[in-house]
Parts: C-alpha cells; structure tokens; sequence
C-alpha cells in the first residue's frame, strides 16, 4: 500500500501523512454495544449509541484513516490529485506512464510530463460511464503557452493550452467515459525545465473526470479527507478503497456530526453492486457496523460517500477476529544462521508443496516436519542476480537496481554478510553459480568465500557439502556465524548421475536432449531454432527432477553434520531458491522471460532454534517474499536490521503473532519490462503497460487472463502495484546529484571474456536468462 510498515522486526502500520478538512470537536466517549458477530447482517435496529470503538477487541486489519491515499476521492467527479501519493494508483508508481513527480511550484506539489506524453488510468463506475469531461490544472513549463491534445482510451477527445506565468485550467469534453479502467493520455511537444531543473513538457497540479450530469459548482479544487486520524467527509464527497478480502471481517467505525449527516456504504463486486445500507450521524456519535465475511477471498470495491450534511467517522477500519496462533517448533531467538539457496528450484516439485510431486527428496520432506513452511513464497525477479540481490539485501530490485546482464550490486547496498560480520559474526559463502561472485559485487564481508564457477572449482552438490562440512569443523568455536550455501544442481546443464535420471525415466532414448547440453538446448528451444518432441520433454523434465534428488542427498550430508556438532539447538536455518524452471507451462523453458508461477512460486522453509519433528509441517498459506529474510535473520539474532531493509521480519508469523499487514501481496520483477503482484487468490502481471489478470484459486495454471471479466479485482490489483512502485518514484525524484537512500545508483561491471564464457555455459548471456 501507499504506507509502508516498518521493514525490520515484526513491522506495525504507519499512518499515512494527510492534510486537514477543517478543526472539528472530537466526540465524547460512550457506553459500548455489543456488536453482532461477523457473520450476521446489520439491521437498521442495530443502528443506536455506540461505543468510541464498536467491535470489542477484534484486531484491526486496515486502518481506514491511515491508507486514506490507497482511497479514491470523489467530490463533483473523481478526481486525481498530483501533489499527493494517492496519484500513484492512476500513475502505476511513475513506471512507464511518463510522470516525475514530488516537485514544487509556487508553493504547489506538482508531478512534471517528462517526455512527450503522460498516461493516466482512471477506473470509473458503472453510472459515471457515459458522456463527460476531462479538467486539467497545470502549468506549462516551456516559458510560453502550450497547447497539448488530449486522448482517451486510444481517441483524440480535444485539446488543451495552459500558459507559463502561472496554472491554467483546460477541459475537453469527452463522447465515452467507459465503466472500469480508461486511459487518459496527455501529449505536451514545448519542452522546458521542472522545478528539480531537469527537462519536462508541463507541470500538473490536479486532474479531475466529470461525468455529465455531475455538478461541478461549489467542488473543492482538492479536499484532505483526514483530520486528527478521523476520516472526514461532506454531503457529495467519498472515498473508494479497492481491496482483495484475504479473511472475515468486520468495517466498523463510530459516525459523528456536529448536525444531521448520512452516510451510505457501497460495496461492490464482481458482477454485483450493492448497498451495505444508510447510516445517520449525530452529536451522540453512532456504530458504523457492516459485515465483511461473505467477501472473504474476493475484491470488493468499498465506498463510503457523505449524502447529506458532514460526517466524522471516528476509528474507520476493517477488523477480525483473533485467529488461532499457528506457530513453527522451537525457539525464535537464534545465535547462528545457515541460509541455503537451491538455484533453480520450483516448488511444485517438492512433496512439502504439492503432494502430487513425483519428485522424490527424503530429506527435505522430513526437514520440513521441524520447519514453518511458508506455502507461497515469491522472489522479487525471475533469475539469478538480481533475485539474490534482493535475498541479501532485503531490497527490492527496483531498489538495487541490479537488473540486467551486467549491472553490479551497487556499494551502498549493505549486505547481510557486511552487516553480520561487522557485529562480530564469522562469515562464509560457497557459492556455485558466477553471477553471484566478485566481478558483480557480491564478494563483500566475508571472511571465508569461494565461487566454484569463478575459480573453476567443480560446482556440483557433492563438492560444495563437501567444502561446507569441512568449514564447520574448522570454524572459529563459540563464534557465531552466517553461513551461506548456494547450490546450483537443478540449473542447467542438467547432469545428473545415471540413477538420479532413471528414478524418473529409465526407458531407452536415443533422441536430441543430452545433459552436458541442455544449456545449449533450452536456448535453441526459445529462438525456436529446435523443436522438442513429447518423448524429448519428458527426457528434458527427468533430468532437472534427478538433479533434485541428487542434491537433496547431498544437502542431507550438510544437515547431519549441524546435528553431529550439536548446532542445530541454537542454529536459524532457511532454505529457499531463487526463482523456479519453466517446462512448456506457458510455452517455453528455462527461466528469466515471465512472471508466471513456475518461476515465481519458489519453496521457503524455516527452522528455529531446537525444533523438534512434527507429524505434519506448520504452514503458513500467506504471501512471502525473499525480501523477508533478512528482516527475519536480524530479528531471530536480536541486532537491529541494515538501513533502509525494505523487507518485513516473518518473526510473528513463525511465533504465532499473526500477521499485522492487510491485505498482504507479493512483488516480482523482470528487468525493467515487467511486473508482478500476487494476493491470495488474484495475480496481476504487466508486461510493458498491457495487464493480465489470473485468479490463482480457479486458474492456478495462469490461463485465463480475466482484465476485462474482473474490473475490482484488477483494480485492487493495480491500486497496490502502483503505490508499491510509487514508493521507488517518490524516492528517485529527490534534488541533487545523488539518489535518496531508497534507490540506489546502478553500477556496471565489465563483462571479460573469461567470465562471459565462464557464464554461457550456465546458460547465460543469451537472448533470455
């Protein structure tokens, strides 16, 4: 969401900074009600005195006040206010769509045109489709007039002149406003400066959508509609939150006015719109107490609209239940941590995720009865780099901004193996794949490390637990430690030993794909140059599944020797990967080209401290991401976590705390083409500024893109992405020559021909990853 919890230890939720409507006497406290449970309708009977807070002692998911800028304001038509963060949900963060924003003006917050055009995608409900107009205030920064045009949805809807002494109003009217997402695009030629002194076309204070019939007069330019944490609105006025419903809930508030007001909740649906009912307000103070929980698992589009008078709405937010703790086995606090990394591993190939596997690691099936096993972990990109930039860091990549091929994690990013080993931890990394090596930045504050591609060490499973176990008996005892293991089996090329291969095909085969060869083969493959038969996929999918088990033998050898030297009593270890293997799921192989699950659902298993095996795993069915580690290290060893850990300690969850974000989601990248967010049942990719929308419960395939069939889960969906990217906009729009803290500066490293060839042969530095 646009407010960001705190990124490491457990996290809390942080009010949002808005401005005022205007000084109002607080109500005073009274008696409380008992509120109905949240499975039964709100009658009308039940509208009476209330308490300052209705809903006894449920625990709030959603502070209503607080994300007052993930709300859409409507007063005399929607309208879209550019000085705030509350743009970001029509901007999709700044990503592509044209804008800079946080820049000032004349005493005014404004977001600046960069280029040539600006988009901005506005979803309208189903009575504000039809005819309309478009007003605009801003200024042009070209030191003349400008006259720029004006499209919606792809057609020309007019044109606009705004002067250069001062801020202008323009309005086009427009034939079809259309119910759901429009695209409004704004095309500027003057160019000048902005007020940060880089090139810009035109400085936009506020954008409004008027539908015909709306009245216009007496509107505020823009209203704040937060005063002393009460949500404040007046007869025309209302806000719109989009929200994916993860659990039952209650909305419950306390509603004031100083006079007679009247409130009315609207709650929409996919293919329903309906009315939650009309609540009075007065002096008295009245409950607010509408049921949520026949919307659990689904969007709905909440919407709380003033239609007589002005109403307070005191302790607005969704609350729930207390649910039973779920917590993993052992203790929580830890002395020293173990991290693996399986690269290249797909969590459906593992029975601790789906049972239906036939992907055999004994192992880890009984590692995971001592683990929390976290059912939908994302990595924050789809290969190697920049996911592991983000795991050791706790940055998102839009953060590090480690992307592409030969961009280096930048210096200013702290590692958690600097910041261990500069709190007295010993440190080690063996690390089997040649991106994550010194030529990109990623050799720093370890005081044992090895790269096995890089210094032409063998790479496989055997050797690395070798080198491991060997490290653990010659540690510095009565040290803590970091130990991080990166192993690379399930990567191309897949080379198992024969009896791994045979566990999953042993029949004769004399067709093109060859283990030394898969890296070759698999770039053939996605050029198109090769074409593989059903008998050659089935060759191709054996060997990554033998190489699986090949190491799960090998990672068993490591685990046994923490429990000989008698470490696992004191001892966090996690095991992970970093992105997963596409196998013709949607048409291809290999990895680094989507964002689909097959590359984005990775395993996450946690063991604490002294656990003890359990009949069953503890699972966690809740969204996590690999930016969560480090938080979660940090928290486990009781130190404070790097600057700037964009990530959140999984700490509660593993503890049986609960969960304090709502609704949660997950977020991945590619490079700087794609993006993804995943709630618990919807998952929205862009791909450039074109969306897809899947709903994970029905389609757990990603086949059926739902945009159109699905307008409020789409809109939840990219209301949440775009304040998530918003968060890097905001950031990156600072005065001066160096970036804020939040987005670092990308480095480059060169690529020499040892390294490149060093790299081909893991299949890298081809067309894709």
């Amino acid at each position: 969401m646009t407010v960001f919890p705190v990124a490491c230890g457990n996290g809390s939720q942080a009010p949002s900074a808005n401005g005022t409507a205007g000084v109002r006497p607080s109500p005073a406290p009274v008696e409380p009600t008992s509120p109905p449970a949240l499975d039964e309708p709100v009658r009308r009977a039940d509208v009476r005195p209330s308490p300052a807070l209705p809903g006894g002692d449920l625990r709030v998911l959603f502070d209503l006040a607080a994300h007052a800028n993930d709300a859409h304001l409507r007063s005399s038509g929607l309208l879209v206010d550019f000085g705030t963060p509350s743009r970001f949900k029509y901007t999709l963060g700044d990503w592509k769509t044209g804008w800079r924003g946080n820049q000032v003006m004349d005493g005014v917050t404004v977001s600046c045109i960069e280029d040539s055009a600006a988009r901005v995608f506005v979803a309208l409900e189903p009575d504000e489709a039809g005819p309309g107009r478009i007003v605009l205030r801003a200024r042009s920064l070209s030191g003349q007039r400008s006259t720029g045009r004006v499209y919606l949805n792809g057609a020309s809807a007019g044109t606009m002149t705004m002067g250069s002494a001062g801020f202008d109003h323009g309005t086009v009217e427009v034939p079809s406003l259309r119910a759901g997402v429009n695209e409004i695009l704004l095309r500027f030629d003057d160019t000048g400066k902005g007020p940060d002194g880089k090139p810009a076309r035109l400085a936009v204070d506020y954008l409004r959508v008027i539908p015909d019939g709306v009245d216009e007069g007496g509107a505020a330019a823009v209203f704040a509609p937060v005063e002393d944490g009460r949500i404040v609105l007046r007869a025309g006025e209302s806000l719109t939150w989009n929200l994916p419903v993860v659990e039952p809930g209650l909305l419950r508030g306390t509603l004031t006015s100083a006079g007679k007001g009247r409130l009315e909740v609207r709650i929409a649906t996919d293919g329903a719109q309906l009315s939650a009912g009309t609540f009075e307000a007065d002096a008295t103070g009245r409950p607010l107490l509408v049921p949520l929980s026949k919307y659990a698992g689904d969007a709905i589009s909440l919407t709380l609209a003033v239609r007589e008078g002005e109403v307070a709405i005191e302790n607005a937010s969704i609350a729930a239940e207390p649910s039973p703790p779920a917590a993993a086995p052992g203790r929580f606090t830890a002395k020293n941590v173990v991290l693996v990394l399986i690269d290249t591993l797909r969590a459906d190939h593992l029975s601790a995720f789906n049972a239906a596997t036939r992907v055999r690691t004994p192992f880890l099936d009984e590692f995971a009865k001592e683990c929390m096993v976290f059912e939908r972990a994302m990595p924050q990109e789809n290969w190697t780099k920049p996911s592991i930039a983000s795991l050791l860091t706790g940055l998102y990549a839009a953060s590090h901004q480690t992307k592409g091929e030969s961009n280096r994690l930048p210096a200013s990013a702290t590692m958690v193996s600097e910041h261990l080993r500069s709190l007295g931890f010993e440190t080690a990394g063996f690390v089997a794949n040649g991106y994550i090596s010194d030529k990109f930045g990623f050799e720093r504050g370890w005081d044992t490390w090895t790269n096995y591609v890089r210094e032409g060490k063998k790479n496989r499973a055997q050797f690395v637990a070798q080198d491991v176990i060997s490290w653990l008996n010659r540690r510095r005892e009565g040290k803590p430690f970091f130990l991080y293991v990166h192993t690379i089996d399930p990567h191309v090329p897949y080379q198992p030993p024969t009896s791994y291969r045979a566990m999953y095909d042993d029949e004769p085969y004399d067709g093109i794909v060859e283990g030394g060869k898969t890296a070759q083969l698999l770039e053939q493959v996605k050029t198109g140059a090769v074409r593989l038969s059903e008998r050659d996929r089935f060759r191709l999918e054996a060997l990554y599944d033998g190489e699986i088990s090949y190491h799960d033998d090998h990672l068993a050898l490591i685990a046994g020797e923490l429990r000989k030297l008698g470490l696992l009593e004191d001892t966090l270890i996690i095991i992970t990967s970093d992105h997963g293997e596409e196998f013709f799921d949607h048409g291809d192989v290999g990895h680094g080209h989507t964002l689909y699950e097959e590359l984005l659902h990775v395993p996450l298993l946690v063991r604490l401290p002294g656990a003890a095996p359990q009949g069953q795993p503890v699972r966690d069915g809740r969204e996590a991401e690999l930016v969560d580690v480090l938080p979660t290290i940090c928290d486990s060893l009781q130190v404070a976590c790097p600057p700037a850990v964009q990530g959140r300690s999984l700490g509660a969850r593993l503890t049986g705390q609960g969960e304090v974000v709502w609704p949660a989601a997950a977020r991945s990248e590619f490079m700087d083409g794609q993006l993804a967010l995943r709630t618990t049942r919807y998952k929205l990719i862009y791909r450039g500024l074109r969306t897809t929308l899947f709903d994970l419960r029905d389609d757990p395939q990603e086949t059926a893109d739902l945009s159109d069939a699905r307008p409020v889960a789409l809109s939840a969906l990219r209301d949440m992405l775009g304040a998530h990217m918003g968060r890097f906009a905001a950031a990156g729009a600072s005065k001066g020559a160096q970036p804020a803290p939040l987005v670092h500066r990308r480095e480059e490293a060169t690529i020499d021909p040892e390294t490149r060839k060093q790299l081909e042969e893991l299949g890298y530095m081809g067309e894709k990853k």
